[in-house]
């Protein structure tokens, strides 16, 4: 079990609000969102914000926008769902000290440990 899968669940258990059947699912996806996010986040890193999608190198590059940053996007949202779902909000949050990027920009977050 991952350390935020355990810190969740351990707060949950604590408010007397974990429900295993409903909420494992719910952490799960939580957690495969997270390393989407991750995966998408160093994409975008490395292949930058938009890409050329010409395959043949002899007409003009055509730029459009990287995928991974509609990928990034939609996890996000899917976490900040699952996190109002686990009833988990920014002040529960930071009780855990985990974060969402764009909460607090010039704090570390728990994301930048998983």
């Amino acid at each position: 079990m991952s350390l935020l899968k355990t810190k969740i669940t351990q707060y949950l258990q604590k408010k007397n609000l974990y429900e295993e059947l409903i909420d494992d699912v719910l952490i799960n996806q939580l957690l495969k969102n997270i390393d989407l996010m991750n995966f998408a986040e160093a994409d975008i890193q490395e292949h930058g914000w938009r890409i050329n999608t010409t395959r043949n190198k002899e007409k003009k590059p055509y730029h459009t926008t990287n995928p991974s940053v509609n990928v990034y996007r939609d996890s996000l949202k899917v976490v900040r769902d699952l996190y109002c779902d686990l009833s988990l909000n920014i002040r529960e949050r930071r009780r855990l000290n985990i974060e969402l990027k764009g909460d607090k920009p010039t704090e570390n977050d728990g994301f930048d440990q998983i």
